[in-house]
């Protein structure tokens, strides 16, 4: 069962979240949580170590500003999915960093 990430979890929460559903599901993944002093903060950094050249920084944050949503989001700033949605994300991070794609 896939960790849920309530409304008014933090960051780190939803990160954690989704560490814990690659772990469980994308055996062949490596990810770590890294937090770095100062902005733009934390993020999971996940990698094929296949082909270590697929590589992602996952981050967590409002979907909105001052908004208590989350969503995770790429390197890029496009939404990956709701952070209540740790699969979804997980899924599509997966596909992403498959070199059969």
């Amino acid at each position: 069962m896939a960790p849920l990430v309530e409304p008014g979890a933090s960051e780190i929460d939803g990160l954690n979240a989704l560490r814990s559903v690659i772990v469980e599901r994308y055996r062949s993944l490596r990810c770590r949580l890294v937090e770095p002093g100062g902005s733009p903060g934390a993020f999971l950094r996940v990698v094929n170590p296949v082909c270590g050249q697929l590589a992602e920084d996952v981050r967590c944050r409002p979907a909105e500003p001052g908004d208590t949503k989350l969503v995770f989001v790429w390197s890029w700033g496009d939404v990956i999915s709701p952070a209540d949605d740790p699969v979804e994300a997980a899924s599509a991070v997966a596909r992403v960093l498959s070199p059969e794609v």
